[in-house]
């Protein structure tokens, strides 16, 4: 039996949001994947002086099937809307 294909792996990934010309908070680029929690945290700690809004988080994927599993945050500033 292979293995491999049910083993876990885990995205550290990394947001940031601003307003738009609307005022909506939206974005300020699409979901950086980071090396570990410390650097998303470091990184993160770094973009409050530039966005109103920054979250990183941990999202542990399984290859079998493809299935995601439930996020954890691993920083968050600011009010942030609804993360996909």
């Amino acid at each position: 039996m292979d293995t491999k294909k049910f083993t876990s792996s885990k995205l550290v990934l990394l947001q940031a949001f601003r307003l738009d010309e609307a005022g909506k908070m939206v974005p300020a680029f699409a979901p950086r994947k980071m090396r570990d929690e410390s650097a998303a945290y470091n990184a993160a700690e770094q973009l409050v002086r530039s966005y109103l809004a920054v979250i990183a988080w941990t999202q542990p994927t399984h290859a079998a099937g493809g299935e995601v599993a439930e996020r954890t945050i691993v920083f968050r500033h600011g009010d942030l809307p609804e993360v996909n």
